[in-house]
């Protein structure tokens, strides 16, 4: 059983997006065409026909307020794989014997969700964004959560939550089930979410701590009562034995017990006298090295005469900001994109008012398909810049990401400004897979002959590649 809830985020964070593709899935809405305000909030009189969907593509983007998103397992005896990848974690067992997830638009038919932890276990991360991936058959519930779906029949969207109803009479409540099968969704977390069950995990860290472990390790029994074990760019399948009951854990090269009790063991492992303050100064130069790296790299970056933004750093922190800058646009010219999303946060928290950070971070997102996000900073960074050429890219990245979400009027009307402030670069994006949806309307036509009438443009030196 796998049971996966978030629920709205109260810390102003910015709400998750989640990527979902199936070869069959079968959309179910339970609407309400009158609403009854109550402690449950319970909806009357659903209605609504269900859908059926081959090769389909779903981007969901939450709307805040009491947005809810719950996957469950279809099948107890055939759960799906989840698979997380982050620098770091904890494991320990199912708190409880079970968890309920109501329907929030009450049918007859719909009776509450009620998924058995026996065997689950509850990860969580440390305070780092992680990634999680679900493969396989299950049921995914969205309230008050905006979906796109993408078919071969076209684009729909899958509105969810409270709305107006279209008469003006009142309001109308949606929740939306999806039905996969043989799927796999993709979510990026900052923060563990609401609840997160799963049953045999497959984890990948870069460093996983076993608390009181007993049982052997690589063949070699650990120590009687229990013994603390870290685990380094490891692997491993976990299983729950039970509530309170120490976990089974699978390795690579071995296997051990996992008791989920939190005391350190009675005696502390063996070890060389000079290991630990060896370890301890290599951990401290390591810390120092992470620091100074974007000051080390906006210094380099100042000295070969490159683009060093449009507003100068007045602090160390700025200067650090414009370095994880750096280090942004050099892993999205290497095509590692969620390294270029962690450096591209960064940058804009530590250096905001600079319009480059934002423009990177907008590009960061688009490229991780995050493409309500990426909107959002790419229209800010065009507001705010004042070079033609990096205004032009914010334009083209908001058509872009207009494209991708549907909004081919908007795109368009981006992409007519990116052909006046910068005519070559609107030029070379002409046969962007995305932009070529856009064919079909005649004032893109016109934009295409008008900017093929004009010369060539001047060429622009290769230090400066374009990162929209």
């Amino acid at each position: 059983m796998a049971v996966l809830k978030l629920l709205a985020d109260a810390n102003g964070r910015p709400p998750p997006q989640f990527e979902l593709e199936s070869p069959v899935l079968r959309v179910e809405a339970d609407q309400a065409e009158r609403v009854v305000e109550t402690v449950q909030r319970t909806y009357v009189n659903p209605t609504m026909e269900p859908s059926e969907h081959r090769n389909a593509r779903v981007v969901g983007l939450s709307n805040g307020g009491e947005a809810r998103w719950a996957l469950d397992a279809l099948s107890d005896s055939n759960p799906p794989m989840v698979t997380f990848s982050t620098s770091c974690v904890g494991l320990q067992p199912a708190d409880r014997p079970s968890e309920t997830t109501p329907a929030i638009v009450r049918r007859d038919d719909r009776p509450d969700r009620v998924a058995d932890l026996a065997q689950t276990l509850l990860p969580a991360s440390c305070n780092e964004p992680f990634t999680v991936t679900v493969a396989g058959a299950f049921r995914l519930s969205l309230w008050d959560w905006t979906a796109r779906l993408d078919t071969a029949d076209g684009t729909q969207t899958l509105e969810t939550g409270i709305r107006p109803r279209s008469d003006g009479t009142g309001n109308e409540a949606t929740e939306t089930y999806l039905f996969v099968a043989d799927g796999t969704l993709t979510l990026t977390l900052q923060d563990a979410p609401s609840a997160f069950y799963v049953h045999a995990p497959h984890v990948t860290a870069d460093r996983i701590s076993l608390r009181s472990a007993a049982g052997t390790l690589e063949g070699n029994p650990l120590r009687p009562g229990g013994q603390d074990v870290t685990l380094y760019n490891a692997e491993a399948r976990l299983l729950g034995q039970g509530v309170g009951q120490p976990l089974h854990v699978t390795l690579p090269p071995g296997s051990t017990d996992l008791n989920p009790a939190t005391t350190a063991p009675s005696s502390p492992i063996p070890a060389p006298a000079w290991t630990w303050p060896v370890l301890a100064l290599a951990a401290i130069l390591a810390a120092l090295l992470v620091r100074q790296r974007p000051l080390i790299h906006d210094a380099h970056n100042t000295r070969r005469g490159r683009d060093t933004g449009s507003i100068l750093p007045q602090t160390r922190r700025e200067r650090r900001g414009r370095g994880y800058w750096v280090l942004a646009k050099l892993a999205h010219h290497a095509k590692r994109h969620r390294i270029a999303l962690h450096y591209a946060r960064r940058a804009h928290t530590l250096f905001p008012i600079l319009p480059e950070t934002r423009l990177m971070l907008a590009t960061a997102l688009s490229h991780r398909r995050r493409d309500a996000e990426a909107l959002n900073h790419y229209l800010a960074a065009a507001g705010t810049l004042d070079n033609h050429r990096k205004k032009a890219q914010a334009n083209l990245g908001a058509a872009i990401s207009n494209a991708h979400l549907g909004q081919l009027g908007a795109a368009l009307d981006r992409f007519a400004l990116v052909a006046q402030l910068a005519p070559d670069l609107a030029r070379k994006r002409l046969g962007h897979p995305t932009l070529l949806r856009l064919n079909d309307q005649p004032r893109f036509a016109a934009i295409r002959r008008s900017l093929e009438d004009q010369a060539t443009p001047a060429s622009r030196p290769p230090s400066e590649p374009d990162v929209a």
